[in-house]
């Protein structure tokens, strides 16, 4: 039985809510990843921020990265499962 933990790729890199856009920028590219989670200050998922998001919802609207927050361009609820949860 294939399990989520067999799928998922280990070492997932977080951000406060509270970091730029442009600090999210730096650790996809320092990690050569797309994407990163953002969490709340108890360390709880509240979103993911990826490259397009940056092009699309701030740079391309002529936002300031170094002053957007992570938060601001994440949308709807995260959903997740357990790493032992069964992909079925």
């Amino acid at each position: 039985m294939t399990k989520a933990k067999d799928i998922m790729k280990p070492g997932a890199q977080w951000i406060s809510q509270d970091e730029t856009v442009a600090d999210a920028a730096r650790i996809m590219d320092e990690l050569d990843v797309g994407s990163v989670i953002v969490a709340d200050p108890n360390e709880r998922m509240v979103g993911i921020i990826t490259d397009r998001d940056i092009a699309v919802k701030c740079v391309a609207q002529g936002r300031d990265p170094g002053a957007t927050r992570a938060l601001e361009l994440c949308e709807a609820t995260p959903r997740w499962v357990a790493a032992n949860a069964d992909i079925s």
